[in-house]
């Protein structure tokens, strides 16, 4: 077979982030006494994913998020006196919630057989690593690699370049690099001279520069791809 190792991205590839996200904000609202309701979870899920975006820039550090995202959701909510334990409580549901995409165990276990599967994310590493514990992933997985412990984060070539050093396979041919996101995933995986696909089941438009040597919707297509000779 063409690869031997495969690189995945956490959220929105294997485990389903928006449902993992409204869990925890929902149990959060609740524990502080707040009402919650779909269009909070969308208010709160554009500043963060803005937030994200601004740290995969470089523009912001990860502490700056954890400072910010929900001060300034509250403000616009006009909501005032809110414990400043709230994030803290946030990220304790989301540790304990890794729920994932359906069909994404079926396929890591069934490519764990044969290929070495690591995970490459961005994000706070006792949030993802209490995720992918309650997951189900971890039995098919070689390696976590989240981007706060190795101090760089997607799409940093240094990042990938600390990854590498710690895989067997060192030929880049062999390795595919899988996430939803083009600007770190995509970006990053090119940058660091690794084959690419774009996993996009919502059909997005590439807007970008980027180009991946691949693009599915699905996890069948994926498979297609990593079997092909």
């Amino acid at each position: 077979m063409k690869y031997t190792t495969l690189f995945f991205d956490a959220d929105d590839t294997l485990l389903d982030f928006q449902e993992c996200e409204r869990s925890a904000l929902e149990s959060s609202f609740q524990k502080h006494g707040l009402i919650f309701n779909e269009e909070i979870r969308k208010q709160y899920s554009h500043i963060n994913q803005e937030l994200w975006s601004f740290f995969e820039r470089g523009e912001i550090t990860k502490p700056q998020i954890l400072a910010t995202r929900f001060r300034r959701l509250f403000s616009e909510l006009s909501i005032e006196g809110v414990s400043d334990t709230f994030e803290r409580d946030y990220q304790y549901f989301l540790t304990v919630n890794g729920c994932t995409i359906p069909g994404a165990i079926k396929l890591c276990r069934e490519l764990s057989k044969d290929f070495e599967l690591y995970i490459l994310t961005n994000g706070v590493a006792s949030t993802q690593k209490g995720r992918f514990e309650d997951s189900g992933l971890l039995p098919y997985l070689r390696g976590v690699f989240v981007s706060e412990d190795i101090g760089f984060q997607k799409p940093d070539r240094e990042y990938f370049e600390a990854v590498l050093k710690q895989v067997a396979e060192q030929d880049k041919s062999r390795i595919l690099m899988i996430g939803d996101s083009l600007n770190s995933d995509i970006l990053g995986g090119i940058g660091a001279g690794l084959p690419t696909c774009w996993y996009n089941p919502k059909h997005k438009e590439n807007d970008t520069a980027e180009k991946p040597d691949f693009e599915v919707a699905n996890y069948e297509e994926l498979r297609q791809i990593i079997y092909q000779e």
